[in-house]
């Protein structure tokens, strides 16, 4: 008798992709993310993407109607994600100058007016989800002292405890609104977020009493570029099997070299020890850990996340249908392809906002006129 997986898919994450040729419009990602082999998509609700979150949050009707749309043209909406939004939920103003993109303009530079206004969001997107019928949806934690993780002069006694509480008082409201409405948050533990490895989610998990909607979305790309391999995921995965709800399947290498490490981040995606890869490229064995979800018998979409440094998106989700699928099944994947040469420009273009001279002279504190022109215009 063959063993039917717990794990669906594959599954694509619309974000990287979304407004690329074929990729504009919902109904057009339907139809392409169906020729290449994908069986569902994870739709982001932020501000641009193809979801109104406040007519999902107000409407099932207008749910039904999108989830039609999509499913006739060849694949439906099976997740949603609000990370871009509900990073804002507690964020530190020194972030506020990158990030204020998906924000009302008549917000920009009030700090305590965008958190309330993301809070509110993060409980529309709770909403959205019970519309369409899923019990889950992904968000950033945010970002209250990331910014403080390694510093010199060392922390302040008291202030990792005084952001834990403050990141706590500021969730702990919408999970008890997730609750009400039987839809968990799903948090994506995130180098750059206040929950950005397990000791971090587990010390958070404290500080809001073990909520039961407080969840993970498992990514392990993050894990490789902070130093870790298959024993410590695996072993991750196995300690945090009750609150795993969803799954990015992302690709990633780490290659410390003589010149640097985990805290390479100064230099360009190609250039550092810590990359994200197309599937396959990478270091990850999804063979294996796919082989461990399915063990612990953990219902999740297996979702595409595409982000690579040297592939273009094209290329990175036809090839990654055909990981997803064969690690799924216990099939041999495909073999490594060549690099196709692009120019699609960064991966996460799509959540970069306008940057100016005005906005790099404030975040390294120098003077407008001594930005250099070549960086900024």
């Amino acid at each position: 008798m063959s063993h039917v997986s717990s794990i669906k898919g594959p599954a694509i994450f619309l974000a990287q992709g979304w407004g690329k040729p074929g990729w504009k419009t919902l109904p057009e990602c339907a139809k392409t993310a169906a020729s290449l082999g994908y069986k569902g998509m994870q739709a982001p609700l932020w501000t641009g993407s193809g979801i109104d979150v406040e007519k999902a949050a107000g409407s099932q009707s207008y749910c039904e109607d999108l989830q039609a749309e999509v499913t006739a043209a060849g694949c439906p909406i099976v997740e949603l994600a609000n990370h871009c939004e509900t990073q804002l939920v507690r964020c530190a103003p020194v972030y506020l100058e990158l990030h204020q993109w998906p924000v009302p303009p008549t917000l920009h530079g009030n700090h305590t007016a965008i958190q309330e206004w993301a809070r509110i969001r993060a409980r529309q997107s709770i909403l959205a989800a019970k519309n369409f019928g899923f019990n889950r949806v992904a968000a950033f934690s945010g970002t209250g002292m990331f910014h403080l993780m390694y510093p010199w002069p060392q922390r302040p006694a008291g202030l990792v405890e005084a952001g834990f509480n403050a990141l706590a008082d500021a969730w702990r409201p919408i999970f008890d609104f997730g609750g009400e409405h039987g839809v968990d948050v799903c948090f994506e533990l995130h180098p750059g977020e206040d929950l950005m490895d397990g000791n971090t989610f587990n010390q958070f998990l404290g500080y809001v009493d073990n909520h039961p909607k407080c969840n993970i979305l498992l990514d392990l790309s993050h894990s490789v570029l902070s130093g870790m391999g298959l024993r410590q995921m695996l072993g991750f995965i196995v300690a945090n099997k009750e609150r795993i709800k969803m799954f990015h399947v992302k690709d990633a290498e780490f290659n410390p070299t003589e010149g640097g490490g985990v805290y390479d981040g100064y230099r360009s995606w190609k250039d550092r020890a810590g990359r994200f890869r197309s599937l396959g490229d990478g270091q990850i064995d999804y063979s294996a850990v796919i082989a461990m979800l399915d063990h612990l018998g953990l219902d999740l979409w297996a979702v595409l996340e595409w982000e690579c440094c040297f592939k273009g998106w094209n290329q990175g989700v036809e090839e990654g249908a055909k990981f997803i699928e064969a690690w799924i099944n216990g099939t041999t994947p495909p073999t490594k392809a060549d690099v196709i040469p692009h120019n699609e420009g960064a991966f996460d273009d799509f959540a970069a906002g306008k940057i100016d001279k005005g906005v790099i002279s404030r975040l390294i504190g120098v003077k407008e006129s001594e930005v250099n022109t070549k960086v900024a215009s």
